[in-house]
């Protein structure tokens, strides 16, 4: 199992995230951008198996910043 990856990208008017290869439509702040993104994660997870979420931020350089790592309680139970 792998994690769903979620990416929170500036933009020219606020933020967007990146989840699935599809672009969230536009918040005017990061914070609502996050909380977007991680509640849209913690879906695609639950639908799908995967082990947890991460969500990265790209920052000022253009590097991505991993803001938030969790991991599914599921996961961590052995599969027989």
């Amino acid at each position: 199992m792998k994690d769903v990856l979620c990416d929170i990208l500036p933009d020219c008017d606020g933020w967007t995230y990146e989840l699935a290869g599809r672009t969230s439509p536009r918040f005017h702040t990061y914070d609502l951008a996050f909380a977007a993104a991680v509640t849209a994660a913690r879906d695609r997870a639950a639908r799908v198996k995967f082990k947890g979420i991460v969500i990265r931020r790209q920052d000022l350089q253009g590097q991505m910043r991993e803001v938030l790592k969790e991991v599914r309680a599921a996961a961590l139970v052995p599969q027989h």
